[in-house]
């Protein structure tokens, strides 16, 4: 038997092969059984509670957290055996890769409940769900680009050389993106403070007109009628 156990497979012992199987599949069974009975009790439990944020925290478990801890499982596992240079640097980008995309998952569902959360508050909550819509898709993009220079990071490139290598497009990009970001927190100023609501009557100097109303809340400006 232990012969059998020490011939060699691929690089790896049969042994080593058996242990990486047996990890993988005994952590699978487990997080199925505490799905099965404990995870659900907690989402039942959740369902009757006046809150939401604990389905939240629950969903985000169930879509993003157990994927993680089933790919992760299998990576480290993997990475226990005698594999070649390469094939070991594809699993650790196709591993960053993946974990990158949950976690971004994970921040752009939590923006996504925390403003709506924020906006149910308002009895005007409606015409604010439809306004938020569009800060809610420059936040993601945001989110995204962060999202994709972190895995690049993690594959061992310097973000900072690529973009100097960029010349004057870096330059134009950097800039670029310094105004995105100012007109972005001007919006998140408008969106949160409220210091108008649409259908308001303002009155300022700066408007000529003698009952200007907000109308349309954007981000470069609100539109004014």
């Amino acid at each position: 038997m232990n012969e059998f156990l020490d011939n060699i497979f691929l690089g790896n012992t049969i042994y080593n092969w058996l242990m990486v199987i047996a990890i993988i599949v005994i952590t699978f069974i487990a997080l199925k059984i505490f799905k099965h009975y404990i995870f659900r009790r907690l989402k039942k439990w959740a369902a009757s509670t006046s809150t939401t944020w604990d389905e939240f925290l629950l969903g985000i478990i169930e879509k993003s957290i157990f994927p993680i801890l089933y790919i992760t499982t299998v990576y480290f596992s993997i990475q226990t055996l005698n594999l070649p240079e390469k094939l070991r640097n594809i699993l650790h980008v196709a591993y960053m890769m993946a974990i990158t995309f949950y976690i971004i998952k994970i921040v752009i569902a939590a923006f996504k409940k925390f403003v709506f959360s924020f906006i149910q508050r308002d009895e005007d909550g409606e015409s604010k769900e439809k306004q938020a819509g569009g800060l809610i898709a420059i936040v993601n993009i945001i989110i995204w680009i962060l999202g994709i220079v972190f895995l690049i990071d993690n594959m061992g490139y310097n973000v900072t050389t690529i973009i100097a290598g960029l010349g004057v497009g870096g330059i134009a990009i950097a800039l670029a993106a310094q105004a995105v970001l100012g007109d972005l927190f001007s919006y998140f100023v408008i969106f949160f403070d409220r210091p108008f609501e649409i259908g308001d009557f303002v009155v300022k100097l700066l408007f000529p007109c003698n009952a200007p109303n907000p109308t349309i809340v954007h981000l470069k400006s609100p539109k004014i009628e």
